[in-house]
């Protein structure tokens, strides 16, 4: 009788694919930190983190958490583009025939989405550059054996 076991083992990997990796583990830790599901998503970035960290050939990819951090900074800025501030009396007036019904927050959305985008561009060229002051790590697919 022959017995066939079929086993799934992740490859390790570099460069641009484990740094998209890298950048939706940043994400999820910041969603985490930062939502109230947190709770439930929690478990879920330690374990990618972990996976990340074991098959990982390259720990200059883990810029990429950074990356992560600033998309879901553009996220939420975003999400929140057009929201109307709350005048500081705290009374709003409605014009005359106009809307029903107005709503305003004390979210301001501008500082999320620049520092956001600031970070983006800061991880994307940091990443840039250490991969370009070793350029045999860009040719890196995977090890052979």
């Amino acid at each position: 009788m022959v017995r066939v076991v079929a086993t799934w083992r992740p490859q390790p990997t570099s460069g641009w694919p484990a740094f998209v990796a890298w950048t939706f583990c940043g994400a999820l830790w910041t969603f985490s930190v930062l939502s109230f599901a947190g709770l439930f998503t929690l478990p879920l970035a330690a374990g990618l983190t972990w996976l990340l960290t074991r098959f990982s050939i390259d720990k200059d990819d883990a810029i990429g958490l950074v990356a992560g951090v600033a998309t879901f900074l553009v996220y939420v800025g975003s999400a929140h583009i057009g929201e109307m501030p709350c005048p500081e009396s705290g009374t709003l007036t409605l014009p005359p025939g106009g809307e029903r019904r107005v709503s305003c927050t004390d979210f301001v959305s501008t500082p999320w989405l620049v520092g956001g985008i600031l970070l983006l561009v800061a991880a994307l060229v940091l990443y840039r550059v250490v991969r370009g002051r070793h350029p045999e790590k860009s040719k890196l697919a995977t090890p052979t054996r």
